[in-house]
């Protein structure tokens, strides 16, 4: 892992930025301010967070936290509705368990698909999955479309 040195103001960092401590550890940059081991948020890390030492967020990972946040908003009332974006994801049982079945299925197969192939993902949906467990939007909307 490569650190790199700061070169803006600390807020100006996106959210799941890490700033590593020259003692070990890092801050992490949430939402609601920098934080450390879970700890309470500040405006900035503290001053064992120097030099070269900050990390950022793939931005894979950075647009996951923002779809998120957003949804979190819309459940609590405090938007009219969702910005929509291609990276969203949902954890929903019925999704993860119906590709759990799908995944059951191919091992009981006698098939030459691939996983991958098997479960009609992308390639960059099967990487995303296989990566953070997390099902992606757009193959549950390709899923659904193909039902109805």
């Amino acid at each position: 892992m490569s650190l790199l040195p700061r070169d803006r103001a600390w807020s100006d960092y996106p959210v799941g930025t890490k700033a590593h401590s020259v003692l070990g550890g890092y801050w992490l940059r949430t939402k609601d301010g920098w934080r450390a081991n879970g700890g309470d948020a500040f405006p900035h890390p503290g001053a064992d967070a120097s030099g070269d030492c900050i990390e950022l967020p793939d931005p894979e990972v950075t647009q996951l936290i923002r779809d998120v946040e957003n949804l979190t908003e819309v459940i609590a009332g405090n938007m009219s509705k969702p910005v929509p974006s291609t990276t969203l994801v949902v954890r929903l049982d019925d999704l993860a368990k119906q590709l759990d079945d799908r995944v059951a299925a191919w091992h009981k197969s006698d098939t030459n698909l691939s996983l991958q192939e098997f479960l009609s993902m992308t390639p960059d949906e099967f990487s995303f999955w296989a990566r953070t467990g997390v099902v992606p939007v757009s193959w549950e909307m390709r899923m659904v479309n193909r039902h109805e």
